[in-house]
């Protein structure tokens, strides 16, 4: 039925959300994504390529976070950890 089609959809999407994160610099032409997949992934919204991907949690990317003034990422992770990210490496 067709209200069933809105349910799957708004679940789906909602499901999607809950487990993509994405991040991005005013200063610099980069986004950021994590999920579920382990990985913390940088952009260039530029060229639309992936130039970075970082490795290091043992479970799902849960937030992510750029601090202000230091080229770095911070990442929180369903395994427990916070990790530090150089974007300069």
């Amino acid at each position: 039925s067709a209200a069933s089609d809105v349910y799957k959809r708004q679940n789906l999407h909602r499901a999607y959300w809950l487990h993509t994160w994405l991040v991005s610099f005013k200063e610099h032409p980069y986004l950021f994504s994590c999920g579920d997949d382990k990985k913390v992934i940088c952009w260039d919204l530029e060229t639309n390529q992936n130039i970075r991907t970082y490795h290091g949690h043992l479970s799902g990317v849960l937030s992510i976070a750029l601090h202000p003034t230091l080229d770095i990422v911070i990442t929180g992770g369903r395994d427990a950890t916070a990790r530090v990210w150089d974007m300069r490496m």
